[in-house]
């Protein structure tokens, strides 16, 4: 089986990949990845996927005219989506879209909410809804999310339960907890970059709160990327959520870091003075 990918990130095809390595499936699995950190897997869709290429940014928001002007690049035999039996959506879902014309089966895998790319307008919402009902009458739709609450937020708006398929990353534990009790801090994940005000804030907080331990945002430790073995080797990673699916934290739970994360009710009293959840 030939699967093909266009994603914008890249942790669930990786996982998926590994997946299909370890369980020895007949499947292969193309990836053209449209994320920002593409180059360190080494599979950004340079010279196959051009039309999207040039939307940018605005390729998570497909519009109609990016859809035909990308079946029309791609529409002759042999070509990607025509020679592939399935295509892989998961970061956005709406991905999947670009596959109908090709009359393909859409593998819709779920790591975030599946409107991803089309919340900003009812009625391309409505379209992306229509999409993978039309999909799934034609018998061409599978579908799952790697959380529960995916799983039933899905089952709302499409009206079909989709699989519950939890994102392994296994192909991090190679990576293993290695801390040697040094000064490392414990590494701050989820502070967006748009919320710098309140990462601060947090920080402070937490200082006062644990004296003894230091804490720093990973962002402003690696701001120029780190790789899974730089992360082993911090004490513990604290995760503040920022929504329900968080790919790094599958990875670190893989390679064995110790997760601190806060309560409910200390997420909600923190999220009303800082508005960390988005």
């Amino acid at each position: 089986m030939q699967l093909v990918s266009v994603d914008f990130h890249i942790t669930p095809v990786r996982d998926l990949k590994h997946v299909i390595e370890l369980s020895g499936l007949p499947a292969d699995v193309d990836e053209y990845s449209l994320s920002g950190q593409c180059d360190e897997v080494g599979t950004c869709g340079e010279g196959r996927i051009e039309v999207l290429r040039a939307a940018a940014g605005h390729s998570l928001y497909l519009t109609q005219e990016t859809k035909e002007e990308f079946f029309s690049a791609y529409d002759y035999a042999g070509s990607l989506f025509h020679s592939a039996d399935a295509m892989v959506c998961s970061h956005p879902s709406g991905m999947c879209e670009l596959l109908m014309p090709f009359n393909r089966t859409a593998l819709v895998w779920a790591t975030t909410r599946f409107e991803q790319g089309r919340e900003k307008n009812r009625t391309r919402l409505e379209g992306l809804i229509a999409n993978l009902h039309a999909l799934d009458n034609a018998g061409r739709l599978i579908l799952a999310a790697n959380n529960l609450y995916d799983v039933h937020y899905l089952n709302y708006f499409v009206g079909r339960m989709p699989a519950l398929v939890p994102s392994l990353s296994a192909f991090a534990a190679d990576a293993r907890w290695s801390w040697d009790g040094g000064v490392d801090p414990v590494l701050v994940w989820g502070l967006l970059p748009e919320k710098a005000g309140a990462a601060d804030s947090l920080l402070a907080r937490l200082h006062l709160a644990a004296p003894d331990w230091s804490f720093e945002s990973v962002r402003r430790i690696y701001d120029g990327g780190y790789s899974p073995g730089q992360i082993a080797r911090h004490p513990a990673v604290l995760h503040m959520p920022y929504q329900v699916s968080i790919m790094s934290l599958f990875e670190h739970y893989s390679m064995c870091v110790p997760v601190l994360a806060p309560s409910r009710a200390l997420l909600a009293r923190l999220h009303a003075d800082l508005q960390l959840v988005s």
